[in-house]
């Protein structure tokens, strides 16, 4: 009886856990944006710089060079407006690759989470596994129209 007992008060306590975590995944992005005015912004990555080319590669398939300049300002747009996660990262192995190259012919490497329509994503630079950037639902959608 104690067992049963546990048993259900620790599925009663992941359920409550559960929809709390989905209810505060609900902030619509104009809350969030309040909600984290002092978190750091996908900006830092680029400053002013413009992306002048894009290799988006899907693990274990053939990849997608991206040249389109309206493209590219999606993509750049994705990458400032993202915001910075702090705390440990315990990703699961990422969906995409993503390789840009700014204008001074630098190249910026980035795993990439694609969430599905109406989900928000995530990427990572690939150097520093520390952190994570997160992205607005909207542009996930963006993204998935780019990628299509």
């Amino acid at each position: 009886m104690k067992k049963v007992l546990v048993i259900f008060s620790f599925l009663a306590f992941l359920t409550i856990s559960l929809f709390g975590f989905q209810a505060q995944d609900n902030v619509n992005t104009e809350e969030r944006g309040a909600h984290n005015e002092g978190q750091e912004k996908g900006e830092v990555l680029f400053g002013e710089h413009d992306i002048t080319k894009a290799i988006l590669k899907e693990n274990g398939h053939s990849s997608i060079e991206i040249e389109d300049v309206n493209e590219l300002k999606t993509l750049k747009q994705m990458i400032t407006s993202a915001y910075k996660e702090e705390g440990i990262v315990n990703m699961t192995k990422p969906s995409y690759s993503l390789a840009v190259t700014d204008e001074y012919n630098k190249q910026h490497r980035f795993h990439l989470w694609i969430g599905k329509k109406g989900e928000k994503s995530a990427f990572m630079k690939q150097e520093e596994t520390h952190y994570i950037y997160t992205t607005s639902e909207e542009m996930t959608d963006i993204l998935i129209q780019l990628i299509e």
